[in-house]
C-alpha cells in the first residue's frame, strides 16, 4: 500500500529495480505498429532520483554511485522543484561512437559520460509505472532533458528492421523493442520488452517458392530470395521459417497469381532450386539473419514479413 502526503501525492520512491528486457527477435512486420524501438547503447542501467534539486544516482542493484558521476549533479539543479525517478543507461563516446569499455576503465581519467534517459517511473507525486510506454515517453519528452551530460534519445515508432540496421551501423549491440501499451514492471524481465542483438536485417525480392509438405502442403515450404542485379536477381538463399499460418495462406495466394514459367534469377544452385515455382519478382520482404555464407547467401534467415509498396528495384545489399 502506498502512503500519501497530506495533498494526496505519493512520495518519491528511494529506488525501484529496473525492468529488464528478454532476449528476442524483431517482431513481425505486421506487428511493427504495436512496438517502439530504442537503441541499445550497451551501457549499465542506471536510475537517477531528483528531489529538492538534489541528484542521487544508483546502479541497477541499488548501490549509490552519485560520487562517481559528479557531472550528473547538475541535472538536479536543472529540474529544481521537480521530483522525478528516471531510468536510463550510462555511456561514453569516443570519436562519436559509443564505447562501453571507456566507461569501465574511466577511473582517474575523467572521460566524459552521458546519461541516456529512456523512461520516467515517478513524477511530481504521481507513480508512472502503470501508464503505457508511449504515455511515459510523452511525459519524459515534456521534461526536455537535454544537457551537458544527459540526453533523451529519440525512440522510433515501428520500422524495426530499419531501427536495427541503424543501430548496428552505429556500432551498437542492437535495439530494445518495447510494446507501446506496456506498463513498467520493476525488477521483472518482461516479454513486452525485447533485446534484439547480433542480427542482420535485409530486404529481399521473392523470385520463387518450393512446395511444402505436411501442414504446409497447401501453401509453400520455402521462398527463394534474391537481390536485383542487372535485369535479373542474384540468388541469396531460401527462407522457410518465421511464417504464421495466416501469412502462409495469404502469401501463397499472391504467389500463385504471380507465377511464371522462367526463373528471374541468374542461377539457383541445386538442390535449393529443384522443383521451384518461379514468380514475377515484384514482392519485397524483410528477413533477419546471422551473417553471410562463403557463397554470399543469407545464413539462417527468418522471415519478418512483406514490405508493401517497396520498389524491388531499390533493394540492395545492406538495405
Amino acid at each position: 500500500m502506498h502512503t500519501l502526503d497530506h495533498d494526496g501525492r505519493q512520495p518519491l520512491p528511494v529506488f525501484l529495480p529496473p525492468m529488464q528486457p528478454k532476449p528476442g527477435t524483431l517482431p513481425p512486420v505486421a506487428e511493427d505498429e504495436e512496438w517502439a524501438y530504442e537503441p541499445d547503447w550497451g551501457g549499465p542501467r542506471t536510475l537517477v532520483r531528483v528531489q529538492d534539486g538534489r541528484t542521487t544516482v544508483r546502479e541497477r542493484s541499488g548501490r549509490v554511485i552519485t560520487d562517481e558521476f559528479p557531472e550528473l549533479r547538475d541535472l538536479g539543479a536543472l529540474l529544481g522543484n521537480t521530483e522525478v525517478l528516471l531510468d536510463g543507461q550510462l555511456m561514453t563516446f569516443e570519436a562519436g561512437l559509443p564505447n562501453p569499455a571507456a566507461l569501465r576503465r574511466r577511473g582517474k581519467r575523467r572521460t566524459p559520460v552521458w546519461y541516456l534517459i529512456s523512461d520516467v517511473l515517478h513524477l511530481d507525486g504521481t507513480p508512472c509505472l502503470g501508464l503505457p510506454y508511449l504515455q511515459r515517453r510523452d511525459l519524459l519528452a515534456d521534461l526536455a532533458l537535454h544537457g551537458p551530460a544527459w540526453q533523451t534519445p529519440d525512440h522510433q515508432l515501428g520500422g524495426g528492421g530499419a531501427a536495427l540496421r541503424s543501430a548496428i551501423g552505429r556500432g551498437l549491440p542492437g535495439v530494445l523493442a518495447k510494446r507501446l501499451k506496456s506498463p513498467y514492471q520493476p525488477g521483472k524481465r518482461s516479454p513486452h520488452w525485447l533485446a534484439v542483438t547480433g542480427t542482420g536485417v535485409q530486404e529481399v525480392v521473392i523470385g520463387g517458392w518450393r512446395a511444402g509438405g505436411g501442414s504446409r502442403g497447401g501453401t509453400f515450404g520455402s521462398l527463394l530470395l534474391g537481390i536485383p542485379h542487372g535485369s535479373r536477381l542474384r540468388y541469396v538463399g531460401n527462407v522457410g521459417t518465421g511464417f504464421t499460418h495466416r501469412a502462409l495462406e495469404v502469401l501463397a495466394g499472391r504467389l500463385n497469381r504471380l507465377e511464371r514459367k522462367t526463373s528471374p534469377f541468374h542461377s539457383v544452385p541445386e538442390p535449393q532450386g529443384r522443383g521451384a515455382h518461379w514468380v514475377r519478382p515484384c514482392l519485397v520482404g524483410e528477413v533477419v539473419f546471422r551473417g553471410w555464407t562463403d557463397a554470399a547467401c543469407l545464413r539462417t534467415p527468418r522471415w519478418r514479413g512483406l514490405l508493401p509498396g517497396r520498389d524491388p528495384g531499390g533493394v540492395v545489399i545492406g538495405e
